[in-house]
């Protein structure tokens, strides 16, 4: 691929210049010159930070619990091992979509506006 050289770049400032107008590129540039140098600027203050020394202030130690630590579960009672586990049932009146379709045997749930 050729590189861009002078007559490239003047053609291209002449159509950024037609497209945008004299004011919108005055505003593009010191936009785009304030956001380098705000860019500049945090890297030298993360450079700065990354060699400093730490803080006299340091987090809390985590305390990290595996799974030997962890409480063994209690075996479970001999009733509840032989009852079946209870469902709860739906409050009577209010049949779903899937009861009335299943009622009418269609397969598909009523129309309500018929």
């Amino acid at each position: 691929m050729p590189s861009l050289g002078p007559a490239e770049i003047l053609v291209i400032l002449v159509v950024a210049l037609l497209v945008f107008g004299t004011k919108k590129l005055k505003t593009i540039g010191s936009d785009l010159g304030g956001a380098v140098r705000g860019f500049k600027k945090a890297m030298e203050e993360g450079e700065s930070e990354g060699t400093a020394k730490p803080d006299a202030e340091s987090p809390a130690p985590v305390t990290v619990r595996t799974i030997a630590d962890a409480p063994s579960p209690s075996a479970p009672s001999a009733a509840s091992a032989t009852s079946p586990p209870t469902t709860s049932s739906p409050p009577t009146g209010s049949a779903s979509a899937i009861d009335r379709a299943s009622a009418s045997g269609s397969g598909l749930p009523k129309d309500p506006l018929s």
